[in-house]
């Protein structure tokens, strides 16, 4: 069962995920010249000067001191690949800032319309228009690695094929993955789209599915959504590059999203991976207990499969000192954190020294102090009764760092004041395509939210497919988007802190 959608262009075949481009390369020495030795030092000292800024999180700083940098014209283009992978690092925000004033404003701008742009058709007008305005700068003769394919990319595939369940117990999310693809498309500027078809993985044997595509001339597949749909695509050994919403059956701690799966599809196919893994959460969230000093982490986690993941891979990520306390039922939440900060305990010492010296003594419980940070894995709703449970327990100093599930419900974010969440770009950004997706879907359902964000993010990725990287990402609805060599999309999601109420973005 098949739905087509649109259009036509001339075809083009589709090319593999280009490799990272190598950090720079070594500068090479004239040893017959003594002033040309002592200018390579110069450069190797400016070098390891830039990259001890980059070291410390001075981008900025970095980015300056390297477009500034004296170098003889053959070493041009690698600093300049460089220069664009350390704008990379700021985030958008702070590269927006940096595009007003400041050192460099210009190619800060450039960085900020590349990235503010949807899709490669406007990111290359946006590129054209700005070499225009700066006819003397080095990118007009020593393009970054990544903008010159960009301008040189190959036309996106002529026919794509859309892989979901429409019916069955995975239609409602089919179908909003579906109406973010859908809504994805006709946001693209381009004046020629591909024709879209959608396959029903629900209704028909993958078989069958895949010989319609074929016969239909389908030259890219984006999805299944499901694992075993997945599983079956890739025996099938598809002709066509493939872009999988979920992970094949590898295990994400030191498996690989290719591994057998690249090795049965056809030569030279092409393979990727993007999924809603909620161990990319649990992964950031690591990453800021770190940046912020934390070395002694309780976990207070929900039963639930999803909770469990992200303790396991936080515990994998994590050097330091890690707890981990779940919890059976939110009634009993109050109490299970009491358990969790050892309050009991310190009641049942005090208790102790009372029997012992036989007379009482002015007690107040305390929580314990050997902890500096708290993870919550848990829903909305949990959150909510987790709150004031810490503040009962006199433990409401104590920084919480939760996953987006926290803060996706209809209730009022002002009770979860302070926590600090991993949160998709989709919903810290709402633009267009997040008013579209209010209008139509609930926008506190956090499993609708982040699969409308997978569809829009699916045809980025078709879009960019030619473009993809490690060192340039693709900020997208669901992350900041990098290709790994294993083919998984690594997802970095956007920081956020809950203050008055609403999610302000945090660098």
């Amino acid at each position: 069962m098949s739905a087509a959608l649109a259009a036509c262009q001339t075809e083009t075949p589709q090319t593999a995920p280009a490799a990272p481009p190598d950090h720079r390369p070594e500068a090479s020495a004239d040893p017959q010249s003594a002033r040309a030795a002592a200018a390579l030092e110069k450069l190797r000292a400016a070098e390891a000067s830039i990259s001890a800024l980059q070291s410390q999180g001075r981008i900025a700083d970095a980015v300056a001191a390297l477009a500034n940098i004296a170098a003889p014209e053959h070493r041009r283009q690698a600093l300049n690949d460089w220069l664009w992978r350390l704008t990379a690092e700021a985030s958008p925000v702070r590269a927006a800032e940096l595009a007003k004033q400041g050192p460099e404003a210009e190619i800060w701008a450039l960085r900020t319309a590349i990235t503010q742009s949807f899709s490669t058709t406007e990111k290359a007008e946006r590129l054209d228009d700005w070499l225009s305005h700066h006819p003397r700068h080095s990118f007009t003769t020593a393009l970054p690695e990544p903008l010159a394919r960009l301008r040189h990319r190959p036309p996106p595939a002529r026919r794509v094929g859309l892989f979901i369940p429409l019916n069955g117990p995975l239609a409602a999310a089919g179908k909003t993955v579906r109406d973010g693809f859908i809504s994805a498309y006709l946001q693209d500027s381009a004046a020629v789209k591909p024709e879209v078809r959608i396959y029903d993985t629900a209704s028909e044997p993958m078989a069958a599915l895949l010989q319609a595509s074929r016969s239909t001339g389908i030259q890219f597949i984006v999805g299944p959504l499901s694992k075993p749909a997945l599983e079956s695509l890739i025996e099938l050994q598809p002709r066509v590059p493939v872009l999988a919403l979920n992970y094949p059956n590898t295990p994400m701690d030191g498996g690989t999203c290719r591994g057998e799966a690249q090795a049965r599809l056809e030569a030279g196919a092409g393979f990727a991976a993007l999924g809603l893994a909620i161990e990319d959460e649990a992964a950031l969230i690591a990453e800021r207990l770190q940046a912020d000093g934390r070395e002694r982490v309780l976990v207070i986690r929900s039963g639930r499969g999803w909770a469990i993941r992200a303790t396991s891979q936080l515990a994998r990520s994590w050097p330091h000192h890690l707890e981990e306390h779940a919890f059976g039922n939110i009634r009993t939440m109050t109490e299970s954190v009491g358990e969790a900060l050892q309050v009991a305990a310190s009641q049942a010492r005090h208790d102790q020294l009372t029997e012992a010296l036989g007379t009482p003594l002015e007690f107040l419980p305390r929580a314990r102090k050997d902890i500096d940070g708290i993870v919550a894995f848990v829903d909305h709703l949990q959150a909510l009764a987790l709150a004031p449970a810490l503040k009962f327990h006199l433990a409401e100093e104590l920084p919480v760092y939760a996953s987006s599930q926290s803060v996706r419900g209809a209730g009022r974010l002002g009770d979860l004041e302070g926590f600090q969440v991993a949160e998709l770009p989709f919903r810290l950004h709402p633009g267009p395509l997040h008013r579209a997706f209010s209008g139509a879907f609930d926008p506190h359902d956090a499993n609708l939210t982040a699969l409308f964000a997978l569809g829009i993010d699916a045809y980025q990725l078709f879009d960019h497919w030619s473009l993809l990287s490690a060192s340039d990402p693709l900020r997208g609805a669901t992350g900041t988007l990098r290709l790994g060599d294993d083919g998984c999309i690594r997802r970095t999601l956007g920081w956020a802190v809950v203050e008055h109420g609403k999610l302000s973005e945090v660098p």
